[in-house]
């Protein structure tokens, strides 16, 4: 929905209102390719492109050193870059939960601009965008049946669930984006080149911690378990950012 309204001379009010949503037919899943992203300057500008999505926890195969029980690096001997038998740090492959963005099935955006002619084909644009990205069908977000048995072929003990979980805050969070923008229409392709700089009042802030997954059996000893821990499952800071200066070419709406 887009809607234009005269504010008195040639200045006018204009809003943009979207709302999506989309789901898989016939118990098919949707393609990843095709879940929604938002962000940059098509509909909230002050984030970056196709970086406003929820945070997923999806199983994985990851690669880790082991250690003595007195916490060193155990060595092996192997073979190295120039073909010589040299002490190599020795590794082990571990289940871990890998953070991805995977977008969402669900979207609604509001645009809002105030357009203030200046002179010829320039105008100045107060705007605020505001929308939400979010995993709205749980269940169309999951493995697949063949990596679900990958992975429990690799690790016997470990049990997958088929449903993917999603971090906490990163599902609900709502993203506003304010500023201004110098708009100069191009006569050549008819479209504005675009100049604006935008404060973000509503965005996410704080840490994802993805849940270890294996089991301290797998592991030769605890000082490696605790390794795993530490690397695998210390919560991460992840903050999106709180202004943009950018350019380009083309409209909102």
């Amino acid at each position: 929905f887009k809607y234009f309204h005269p504010a008195g001379g040639h200045r006018v009010f204009g809003a943009h209102i979207l709302a999506s949503t989309m789901s898989g037919y016939g118990g098919r899943l949707i393609p990843p390719f095709n879940r929604f992203f938002m962000g940059g300057e098509m509909d909230i500008r002050g984030f970056n492109w196709y970086t406003i999505s929820p945070v997923v926890f999806i199983p994985d195969v990851g690669s880790m050193n082991v250690l003595n029980a007195d916490g060193s690096p155990r060595t092996t001997t192997g073979v190295n870059s120039i073909g010589q038998q040299a002490p190599q740090s020795q590794t082990m492959s571990v289940p871990i939960n890998r953070i991805t963005f995977p977008g969402g099935d669900t979207k609604w955006l509001g645009n809002f601009e105030y357009r203030i002619p200046i002179f010829g084909p320039i105008t100045l644009a107060l705007f605020g965008d505001v929308g939400m990205n979010l995993v709205w069908r749980r269940g169309q977000l999951q493995m697949t049946d063949q990596r679900i048995a990958d992975l429990e072929s690799q690790f016997p003990d470990l049990t997958i669930k088929q449903r993917l979980d999603i971090a906490a805050g990163t599902n609900s969070q709502m993203r506003l984006s304010t500023g201004i923008e110098l708009q100069v229409v191009l006569p050549i392709v008819n479209a504005p080149f675009r100049v604006y700089w935008a404060y973000n009042p509503l965005r996410f802030e704080g840490h994802i911690g993805a849940t270890p997954i294996a089991s301290p059996a797998l592991f030769p000893n605890y000082a490696t378990y605790q390794s795993y821990i530490t690397n695998f499952g210390t919560p991460q800071a992840y903050s999106e950012p709180a202004h943009t200066f950018r350019f380009t070419i083309g409209r909102t709406f």
